[in-house]
């Protein structure tokens, strides 16, 4: 997904919500996939999933993969990875392995604590990530940023968050995880309205303070008002569902995701 193909990453997303795809992070069935990538595929595709965003390539060829996406009508939505892999003399070979593979969005998973644990230091690692996005530009592809919990520790007061958002190029993608914003007492629409059009991708997660196994719709947070934000304010491109409880059933939840995700957006 190019900007140019959804009106760029400023804008709001165009047209009626339940146009904005729907996606999976494949972290969630992780497990499943290293037993029956092809099989697991498949019941992501019949839960009505458009589109898997990738942890992990299990050894196989881009091409490989690329043929069962494709046999089952899906798409890459994006691939979770470290910033090594677009630095120096890798930056060629994984932008290769994306084109084959369909993906054209990097999101960086995690910043290491050496590349943000002072003021300068974060600048100089938000300076490499504007760096990435130049060279990104010519191939059509993008880089962003997935939050955890650290990103909402403060330098003098100020959000590592809004650090990031306010001194990367606007073509950087600011992921926001719902769960783990919560989970550190942010509020997910609340976030959206902060950084207006910078939310193409959303990692729609659950989060409950007396359910830990709650998936979503059965949760705490404010489904309808977070999609609302994405849609109106948030520049949304896609919305990736990803469940991670350790020991629920993870093809079972996210089923129950999805099922309800769409009662939610489409009431």
């Amino acid at each position: 997904m190019t900007a140019a193909a959804f009106g760029g990453l400023v804008g709001c997303a165009r047209g009626p919500v339940h146009n904005i795809p729907l996606g999976v992070q494949l972290y969630s069935v992780r497990y499943e996939l290293a037993d029956d990538f092809e099989g697991t595929i498949a019941e992501l595709a019949r839960m009505g999933y458009e589109g898997v965003e990738f942890a992990d390539y299990f050894d196989m060829t881009a091409e490989e993969i690329r043929a069962i996406l494709d046999n089952h009508n899906l798409r890459s939505c994006g691939t979770h990875v470290l910033l090594d892999v677009l630095r120096g003399d890798s930056f060629d070979e994984t932008v290769e392995f994306n084109r084959t593979l369909g993906n054209e969005n990097f999101i960086i998973r995690w910043i290491p604590e050496g590349e943000r644990d002072s003021r300068d230091t974060f600048m100089r690692t938000i300076d490499e990530y504007n760096e990435v996005v130049e060279r990104l530009e010519p191939h059509g592809m993008q880089l962003g940023y997935h939050n955890h919990d650290y990103i909402f520790e403060t330098f003098n007061g100020e959000y590592l968050w809004d650090i990031l958002a306010e001194n990367t190029d606007e073509r950087f993608i600011m992921q926001l995880d719902t769960g783990h914003a919560a989970l550190m007492g942010q509020d997910p629409v609340e976030l959206i309205h902060r950084h207006p059009g910078r939310t193409a991708s959303i990692h729609a997660k659950a989060y409950s303070t007396e359910n830990e196994e709650a998936v979503i719709g059965d949760d705490d947070l404010d489904w309808a008002g977070i999609i609302r934000a994405s849609k109106e304010v948030g520049g949304i491109e896609w919305f990736i569902l990803e469940y991670e409880i350790e020991g629920v059933p993870p093809l079972a939840a996210l089923e129950e995701s999805i099922r309800n995700f769409r009662e939610i957006r489409d009431s």
